[in-house]
């Protein structure tokens, strides 16, 4: 009986534990996520051709370190008032991308 008991207990344990790594992953700075990542250049995006974006192979932050899921990514996205950051990590591979809202300045140039 005991065995029964400690079974859902150990899961529900469990599902909070992972509940709380998550809230705790969105309040960490952007800054602290990209650590260790550079900034790619264009000719970093040229050496690696082209780049398939999945938010859960490459985590994809707006400015304020938020994770967007792959059904917010392309719903921000098709706004076309973001730009993609790209962040390669120690062995130059996307390490993560940052969505920002375009300056003034950049979409002049569209």
């Amino acid at each position: 009986m005991k065995k029964l008991i400690r079974l859902p207990l150990l899961l529900i344990i469990l599902f909070v534990a992972i509940s709380c790594d998550q809230l705790n992953q969105d309040n960490v700075p952007l800054e602290k996520k990209l650590e260790g990542l550079k900034l790619a250049t264009t000719d970093d995006l040229v050496r690696l051709g082209e780049l398939e974006l999945n938010s859960s192979n490459v985590p994809v932050y707006n400015t304020d370190g938020k994770r967007y899921s792959d059904d917010e990514l392309l719903e921000t996205l098709e706004t076309n008032e973001y730009v993609m950051d790209y962040y390669l990590d120690k062995d130059e591979k996307l390490g993560a991308v940052v969505l920002r809202k375009l300056e003034a300045s950049e979409t002049e140039k569209i």
